[in-house]
């Protein structure tokens, strides 16, 4: 039968983000209202357990470094970014935090180098370099992008990175020939782009599939030119 998280006594307030730990036993679920991380165990997937670690700090989105030694949880204004030790995976420690304001949505390079952070009052990109995987550090390089960016995605080539603009309807595709200094390399703009949110690409790398905020609908893109949707 289907295990619900509320059935647990410890879980936290409001669950947002989760990402499963590199063993594939542990689910890592950020609680977006009281300031702490989950831990749930899932060794036996029919019988989870959990309890909570708190840090007093929130945690929405989750995404793991790709050694799988460190998590990063993006927060509130107050939270920013935080990093967390995962060199035991049962157990993790807060290594770090970089409060920055207005980040709505990050995603990690494939390689390491460095995180993307979107910010949806400035309208453009940060960047974080992750030279010291423990201890993100803001570039002072800002990449612009439409109004209000929220999701990001890096394509499956790894050359290009696309930003959804929630309130311009369009994305923006940057190449990341130089993972640090991304360019941008066209605004896509589409009649089926209707406050696009959350993106994702086919296994075949060669879809890419927007959902859409206002109208409740996936939009469906030809990517096989990854900088030119059509």
């Amino acid at each position: 039968s289907p295990f619900v998280f509320d059935s647990l006594s410890s879980v936290g307030a409001q669950p947002w983000g989760c990402v499963l730990s590199p063993n594939g036993r542990y689910l890592y679920v950020g609680n977006g209202i009281n300031g702490s991380l989950e831990i749930v165990d899932i060794t036996v997937p029919s019988s989870p357990s959990a309890y909570v670690v708190s840090f007093g700090l929130i945690t929405n989105y989750l995404i793991l470094h790709p050694d799988g030694r460190y998590l990063y949880a993006l927060g509130s204004s107050t939270a920013g970014i935080c990093t967390f030790d995962l060199s035991d995976q049962a157990h993790t420690s807060l290594l770090s935090q970089f409060s920055l304001s207005n980040l709505n949505n990050f995603i990690c390079h494939p390689t390491g180098s460095c995180l993307y952070a979107t910010n949806g009052v400035a309208n453009v990109v940060r960047i974080f370099s992750l030279t010291d995987p423990k201890n993100p550090s803001l570039l002072s390089f800002t990449v612009p992008t439409g109004t209000n960016p929220n999701t990001l995605l890096i394509s499956p080539t790894q050359q290009y990175l696309y930003v959804a603009n929630t309130d311009s309807n369009t994305l923006s595709i940057f190449s990341l020939e130089d993972p640090l200094a991304p360019t941008l390399q066209n605004t896509f703009a589409s009649a089926s782009l209707l406050s696009p949110g959350f993106l994702i690409t086919h296994p075949t790398m060669l879809y890419l599939y927007v959902a859409n905020g206002v109208v409740a609908s996936i939009a469906l893109f030809d990517i096989s030119s990854e900088a030119s949707p059509v």
